[in-house]
C-alpha cells in the first residue's frame, strides 16, 4: 500500500473517532453498538476516504497555475505528498509513452536502412546467384525472346555444369573470341540490354536504356567511377558500329591485349562485386588491400575497373559500354568535377597488379 493512502486511512479513522467523540453523550452511549450502527460507522469511514481521494486527485495543476490546496481534512504535508505521487505516475506515464515513441521511430530507422541496403546490394547478389547456381527452370522465350536468340542460345542449348566451370574461369570462348552464351549467366536479368546490345547492335539504345536501369538501383555514381576509372573517357572516338564482335576485339586488344581479356573469368568479375559489396556494407577499406593514400586507392579503383572492362570485351558489350559512359557521364560537367581526376595519367594497371 502506498504511504499516502495509508496516511489517509489514519487520518479517516480519525476523523471518525473525532466526529462521534463530538456527539452530545446520551443515554444508550454506554451500550455497546449495534450491528447497524457498525455498518453505518463504515459506510461513512469509506465515503470520507472516497471524498479525500477524489479531493486530492483533481487538486493539481491547471495551465502553469496551482488550484488553493484546502488544508481542512488534512494537512499541507499530506496533499503535497499525494499530489506529488499522482505527478509522479503522470511523468511514468509520460516516459511510457515516450520509450514506445522512440521504439517505433528506431524500428522504423532499421527498415529504412535495410530497404536501402537491398537497393545497394541486390545486383550483386541477385548475379552472384545466377553465376553459382543455374535458373529454376526453362527460359521462358516468350517472356524473354533476346535469351532464346541464336547468338546467346539459352534455351534450345542451355549452359551444362561443365560450361559455367569453364566460363568460371574464362568468359571468352576456348579458342580466344567474345562469347555472346555467357549472358546466359545473367538470366534473366538486364534483358533490355542484351536485346538492344547483343542482338540488335543497337549501342545508343544500350546507352539509353542502361542509363535508366542503373538510375532506379542508384548506381550512376558507381558506373561514373567506372566509365572514369576504366579510361572510357580517355577515348576521343567512339563507333557505332553493328560489326560489335570483330569491332570489340580489336578495340580490346588494343587497350588491353588480347591474352589478358580472353583469360578473364566469371569468378574474377565476380570477386570485383563482391569486394564492392563488403566496402558498400562497412564503408572501409580492408587493410589487406594496402591502401595507403590517394594514388593507391586510384590504382585499387583501375584494377577493378579494368577486370570489369574486360568481362565487358569477353562478353561483348565492351562498345557498348564505351558508348554508354560518353552518352551519361564522360562529358557530364557533375560527374567530371567529382570524378575526372580518375581518369588523369592511365596507366597499365593490370599489368603493375601483376
Amino acid at each position: 500500500m502506498a504511504p499516502a493512502l495509508l496516511k489517509l486511512l489514519v487520518l479517516a479513522s480519525a476523523l471518525v473517532a473525532a466526529e462521534m467523540g463530538s456527539r452530545e453523550p446520551s443515554d444508550s452511549a454506554e451500550r455497546c453498538l449495534s450491528e447497524d450502527e457498525v455498518e453505518d460507522s463504515e459506510e461513512r469511514l469509506v465515503s470520507i476516504m472516497q471524498t479525500e481521494l477524489l479531493q486530492k486527485g483533481v487538486r493539481r495543476f491547471k495551465a502553469s497555475d496551482k488550484f488553493p490546496m484546502r488544508t481542512d481534512a488534512v494537512g499541507e504535508d499530506e496533499a503535497t505528498l499525494v499530489a506529488g505521487e499522482l505527478a509522479e505516475q503522470e511523468l511514468l506515464a509520460q516516459l511510457i509513452r515516450k520509450e514506445e515513441s522512440l521504439a517505433s521511430i528506431s524500428k522504423d530507422i532499421q527498415s529504412n536502412k535495410v530497404a536501402v541496403h537491398e537497393i545497394m546490394s541486390s545486383p550483386h547478389k541477385q548475379l552472384s546467384a545466377q553465376a553459382q547456381a543455374p535458373s529454376s527452370g526453362p527460359v521462358d522465350c516468350e517472356k524473354y525472346p533476346m535469351f532464346c536468340d541464336p547468338k546467346v542460345n539459352c534455351s534450345q542449348n542451355p549452359l551444362t555444369e561443365d560450361d559455367r566451370k569453364a566460363i568460371g574461369k574464362q568468359l571468352a570462348t576456348a579458342d580466344g573470341h567474345v562469347n555472346y552464351r555467357t549472358w546466359c549467366l545473367a538470366y534473366p536479368m538486364y534483358a533490355t540490354s542484351v536485346q538492344n546490345c547483343i542482338v540488335e547492335g543497337d549501342v545508343k539504345g544500350y546507352a539509353q536504356s542502361m542509363f535508366e536501369a542503373q538510375k532506379k538501383l542508384k548506381l550512376l555514381d558507381a558506373d561514373a567511377i567506372y566509365c572514369f576509372s576504366a579510361g572510357h573517357c580517355n577515348k576521343t572516338e567512339v563507333t557505332d558500329s553493328t560489326s560489335l564482335a570483330c569491332t570489340t576485339e580489336a578495340e580490346c586488344d588494343s587497350r588491353y591485349g588480347h591474352k589478358q581479356w580472353t583469360s578473364v573469368g566469371w569468378t574474377d568479375f565476380m570477386a570485383v562485386l563482391a569486394r564492392a559489396l563488403d566496402v558498400g556494407k562497412t564503408h572501409q577499406i580492408p587493410k589487406e588491400w594496402k591502401v595507403t593514400g590517394w594514388s593507391s586507392l586510384v590504382k585499387l579503383a583501375r584494377h577493378e575497373a579494368d577486370i570489369s572492362a574486360m568481362t565487358a570485351c569477353a562478353m561483348g558489350n565492351y562498345l557498348c559500354d564505351l558508348s554508354y559512359c560518353h552518352a551519361n557521364y564522360c562529358q557530364n560537367p557533375q560527374y567530371r568535377e567529382r570524378f575526372g581526376n580518375l581518369s588523369w595519367v592511365y596507366p597499365d594497371v593490370w599489368e603493375s597488379s601483376q
